[in-house]
């Protein structure tokens, strides 16, 4: 990624981050430094942005193949995003229900029904984004497109990495503040995850 496209995402990750020093001053409670849903979008809506002119400059579409492809993984990548999101409300539904003494099985059992079917999707989003790329795109630029890919979702994911290890700090034996040994940031023992959000 060129040092002009990752500035601009410093910046928006630099915005999502003062907003949410500022909910932290004025909103009590455990999640009070979180950026609200509406700044999250807005930082969303900007590394889209530049997502989509580096991988158009990276693969070097031309305006009739970008106006084809563009909208396609546009679509799907929203479609996983909505996916991400339910399962996240899942895992809070889940989380209540097993507070409860003792838990209601019959819902744990839907809920975890639904965590799969969503798992099932997210992976068919995955086939059709490459079917995508090999019908609209020379196989020089799907692999240019698969390669960008990985390289960009790698990079998002070290910057947030980034920016958490910036806010929580270490112990002194080096585990993060807050944080029980073999726990982490990650889903801990049970179903294997899906990837971070995007």
């Amino acid at each position: 990624m060129n040092r002009i496209a990752g500035s601009i995402i410093v910046t928006a990750f630099l915005a999502a981050t003062a907003a949410g020093a500022v909910a932290q001053q004025q909103t009590p409670g455990p999640h009070r430094d979180r950026p609200s849903e509406e700044q999250r979008e807005a930082v969303r809506k900007k590394m889209d942005a530049v997502k989509i002119a580096k991988m158009t400059e990276t693969l070097m579409l031309d305006e009739k193949t970008a106006a084809t492809f563009i909208p396609v993984i546009t679509a799907l990548e929203q479609k996983r995003r909505d996916l991400y999101k339910v399962n996240r409300e899942i895992m809070q539904e889940m989380r209540l229900l097993l507070q409860a003494s003792p838990p209601d099985e019959g819902k744990l059992k839907a809920a975890i029904g639904r965590l799969e079917k969503n798992r099932q999707e997210i992976a068919a989003l995955r086939d059709k984004e490459l079917d995508a790329a090999r019908s609209h795109l020379t196989i020089v630029q799907a692999a240019r497109y698969i390669i960008f890919n990985h390289e960009f979702q790698k990079e998002m994911r070290g910057m947030m990495d980034e920016s958490r290890g910036g806010r929580t700090g270490r112990n002194p034996d080096g585990r993060k503040q807050g944080m029980a040994p073999g726990r982490g940031h990650g889903q801990g023992p049970g179903m294997a995850g899906s990837p971070p959000e995007k």
